[in-house]
């Protein structure tokens, strides 16, 4: 409905036509004259949603093709259809017979003649075979190639002398045991040589050279006559002991 019908309508059947949005203010006529208006505006909204709004663009080349190749109705175009595949059933007829009765004999030549025969297999996969066949030969060929160009081969010692175990595995657990002890007390004397060595050199690296101050005579007799009384002491608490 456009609107211009709509508003003869709204006119017509109407008081009052602002009172539209408020259904309320209107009389039991008037507004089943807007329900009638509203029910023909939701049928054709929904018309119109209904009614395919694509159309497909073809072009006037495109056209012009279809018009001159169907030019006639369907029933002639499929009788048509009909005659041009009977005859084409016809053409493969003729060759099929002709392919039966040809006198075509065909000819083997003496190399052909000496050749092996061969199974469906063979004739199937006989060269892929032989291919895959071809490919690891060459694999292996490669392979050997490469492990006796690149492979590691270490220099074994010839002589026959058996040699010498650096653990001390061929002696008896007594000597086993007495050549540990001799190890331990080696790497502890080269640990204290070690140590001194390092004290020395610190002390002749050292610059500071303290002077010392003798005591006088009678200081000297009375610290030896406190050590002598503290070891006469000792040695009388060792015997009561």
């Amino acid at each position: 409905m456009d609107e211009q019908m709509r508003k003869a309508f709204l006119d017509a059947n109407m008081s009052n036509i602002g009172d539209i949005k408020n259904p309320h203010k209107m009389s039991f006529y008037e507004r089943q004259a807007y329900f009638v208006l509203k029910k023909a505006e939701d049928l054709q909204k929904i018309e119109q949603e209904m009614t395919p709004v694509y159309h497909p663009a073809i072009s006037r080349k495109s056209r012009v093709m279809v018009e001159n190749r169907f030019p006639d109705s369907f029933i002639e175009r499929n009788q048509e259809f009909l005659q041009q595949k009977e005859l084409n059933l016809k053409i493969l007829m003729q060759e099929k017979n002709e392919s039966l009765y040809s006198e075509h004999t065909p000819e083997i030549t003496p190399l052909a003649q000496m050749a092996p025969s061969k199974d469906l297999n063979q004739l199937c996969y006989g060269d892929m075979k032989k291919k895959r066949q071809v490919v690891e030969k060459l694999r292996r060929d490669n392979e050997k190639e490469f492990v006796q160009k690149h492979t590691f081969r270490p220099q074994l010692e010839t002589n026959n002398e058996m040699a010498q175990s650096k653990l001390g595995l061929h002696l008896s657990p007594p000597a086993y045991a007495r050549q540990i002890m001799i190890g331990n007390l080696e790497r502890e004397s080269r640990k204290v040589l070690a140590e001194q060595n390092r004290e020395f050199q610190e002390l002749s690296v050292c610059t500071f050279h303290p002077e010392t101050t003798k005591l006088p005579a009678y200081i000297k007799r009375i610290n030896e006559c406190a050590s002598s009384r503290s070891r006469g002491f000792d040695k009388e608490n060792s015997v009561a002991n």
